[in-house]
């Protein structure tokens, strides 16, 4: 459903330079509030707060660690505040650190052993999943019909290549499989069991053979890096990089006909942790 953002409300994470100030001062123009969470503004950001700093539509700008979960629920909370409402969230600030990423310095001057974490995940990864959970729990808290979640991906992410060494390195085969319904200690554990339904045709795949496959990977050159394989019952199916079509739910060992009940656990899940 489109959206007529004149008079509503924006949080825009990473808006203090780039794509994310860009699109704020956009909205701005179309005289919708914006709400710019960052540590700090580059100063074509500071003049579009100065500007924008009384009368409609306003901008705010509120120092903001992505990382940190509480300061993204209290800029969050403070943007509601401040405006009567939240409409669209973009969870934008991201990094790319010089030369291509902390990824090749070992041991990493940003990552380290006592931070235990990936700052590149933290922000560009953990960050927009949080504030999407926040955003849920903030238009379902208004009783919203009409919230906007706008994410920022890369080309990159459809590109094998050694400066973005999270989808290939040099000279180290890198592959995963994504199998299907497989019978583990985890699955039983996990409360999905009434998904698959043995008596209308569904199949669990046993570890050994998704183990097989992977053996498979490891030793066979046809399975390069950046390979990754679908796995259904005695069959495989390569994950293509571009349009692909993703997986057939109706094989064997990826066919749960109970879906429905996961459906209705996930919508109690959200009427009970969203919107109170």
């Amino acid at each position: 459903m489109p959206l007529d953002i004149e008079g509503k409300t924006a949080l825009v994470t990473g808006a203090g330079s780039g794509i994310c100030l860009a699109f704020a001062q956009q909205l701005l123009q179309k005289r919708c509030n914006v709400v710019i969470a960052d540590l700090v503004l580059q100063p074509d950001a500071e003049e579009t707060i100065n500007k924008h700093s009384s009368g409609k539509p306003r901008a705010v700008f509120i120092k903001t660690d992505v990382t940190d979960w509480t300061q993204l629920q209290t800029v969050f909370d403070k943007t509601i505040d401040e405006f009567g409402s939240l409409d669209i969230v973009c969870p934008g600030a991201g990094i790319f650190e010089p030369p291509s990423s902390t990824f090749w310095n070992y041991p990493s001057p940003v990552d380290t052993a006592v931070a235990s974490s990936y700052k590149t995940l933290d922000i560009n990864l953990q960050s927009p999943i949080r504030c999407t959970q926040l955003a849920i729990d903030a238009f379902a808290r208004q009783g919203h019909k009409h919230g906007v979640v706008v994410h920022i991906s890369s080309s990159a992410a459809q590109v094998a290549a050694s400066p973005v060494p999270l989808y290939a390195t040099m000279g180290v085969k890198v592959v995963a499989v994504a199998p299907g319904t497989t019978q583990t200690p985890l699955w039983d554990a996990s409360g999905r069991r009434g998904y698959v339904d043995e008596e209308k045709g569904d199949e669990y795949m046993q570890p050994g053979e998704i183990a097989g496959w992977m053996i498979r990977m490891v030793t066979e050159e046809e399975y390069g890096g950046g390979t990754i394989l679908e796995i259904a019952r005695e069959k495989s199916r390569r994950v293509e990089l571009l349009n692909d079509p993703g997986p057939d739910m109706t094989a064997k060992g990826l066919r749960m006909s109970n879906l429905d009940l996961g459906m209705k656990q996930m919508m109690e899940g959200i009427e009970k942790s969203f919107g109170k």
